[in-house]
């Protein structure tokens, strides 16, 4: 089994946080033939109710996935040689995350997303 890889760097898989994945379109031309999953709406479905209205055991498959070839950032430690691993900062706080797009975007990010939930918890307490 290939390591996975971003350039240069072995990424250990565990823990790593990726952003959130774009659906996979599915047709009648990427299904499996004489497969007993049934196409509705963007899922498979395997089973004798519908997907609206599901029996006990019925099963909804839905696929994601990152595009291929994008730009991504890792902010993670080195580890060595060129392993990539999670970076304890303050308070045992883990890094360890891929982000979509440049470097400046990816350290702007966390930022970011600290300032609106810092304004969401604010607001929360009126």
């Amino acid at each position: 089994m290939s390591v996975p890889k971003l350039g240069d760097y072995d990424l250990n898989l565990s823990g790593l946080k990726f952003p959130t994945p774009d659906g996979v379109p599915l047709s009648s031309e990427n299904l499996v033939p004489d497969t007993q999953a049934r196409l509705m709406e963007n899922y498979l479905f395997v089973g004798q109710g519908t997907l609206h209205n599901p029996a006990i055991s019925d099963v909804r498959i839905r696929y994601e996935a990152l595009s291929n070839g994008i730009q991504a950032t890792v902010l993670a430690a080195l580890a060595p040689e060129t392993t990539l691993k999670p970076h304890l900062g303050p308070r045992n706080l883990s890094i360890y995350r891929l982000f979509a797009g440049s470097r400046a975007e990816a350290i702007a990010t966390p930022s970011r997303e600290h300032t609106i939930m810092t304004w969401s918890l604010q607001g929360a307490d009126s």
